[in-house]
């Protein structure tokens, strides 16, 4: 009977102390946990790193040597990037910048600030949500490219790193 009980009362359990794996970067002082339905891929270790879900969402993990301390200008200067081909930047217009600085916003997770923005590629059918942080002497980003259809539950997924990233 008390296994009974002890089986019934699992699924609550669960929820108050959902499964999760962790991830600890010893050359880069930082860790996480993450979900166990995503699965790790370090061929690229140490400074490149990816979860993938079984519908292939990906969530990169990338180490670089930041060019200034500033996490809004490496945010924006990431978003300029992702948005525009680098030999076009140059031709931008100031409502191209203004939406770059719109987009680019700073928020804290687990007492840490990052950058974070989103980019919709509709014509992959992907959206894609970028974050970044100063942790020691380097910036370490998380990248999320997620089919729409998944979206919602992937954010939640790239959230709760966020919010166990410790450095």
């Amino acid at each position: 009977a008390s296994l009974l009980v002890t089986l019934a009362g699992l699924p609550e359990i669960e929820k108050q102390f959902p499964l999760v794996l962790y991830f600890k970067s010893e050359k880069y002082g930082f860790s996480f946990s993450y979900p166990p339905e995503w699965e790790e891929v370090n061929r690229d270790l140490p400074d490149r790193w990816a979860l993938v879900d079984k519908d292939k969402n990906t969530i990169l993990f990338l180490v670089n040597s930041p060019k200034t301390g500033d996490l809004l200008t490496l945010g924006r200067s990431q978003a300029l990037r992702d948005l525009y081909n680098e030999d076009k930047i140059s031709d931008l217009k100031q409502d191209d910048m203004k939406k770059i600085f719109e987009i680019v916003k700073l928020e804290s997770f687990n007492n840490r600030t990052w950058y974070t923005y989103g980019v919709k590629f509709s014509e992959k059918n992907v959206d894609s949500l970028v974050s970044g942080t100063l942790c020691g002497n380097n910036e370490i980003m998380l990248v999320m490219v997620s089919n729409f259809l998944s979206f919602d539950d992937n954010k939640e997924a790239y959230t709760k790193i966020l919010n166990t990233f410790k450095c």
